[in-house]
């Protein structure tokens, strides 16, 4: 949502959703022994919510303010 390593800015959201979604199964895969725990379907289909895409879509200043100092 910061567009910070490794998913700054691209031509397409829909890329960056794919390189996330491709990091979150690999941690899954990686960490089979929690998976147990963990909704790995809800997660991995749905990662980003609303707001971290609205977020996303802000100026830099605007997307940092999101985080209380």
């Amino acid at each position: 949502m910061m567009r910070a390593e490794p998913y700054e800015d691209c031509d397409s959201f829909e890329i960056v959703l794919r390189v996330f979604i491709g990091s979150l199964k690999t941690i899954i895969d990686q960490n089979r022994s929690l998976s147990h725990a963990l909704q790995s379907v809800t997660v991995v289909n749905d990662p980003i919510s609303k707001k971290m895409k609205e977020i996303r879509a802000l100026p830099v200043l605007d997307r940092l303010s999101a985080y209380p100092m």
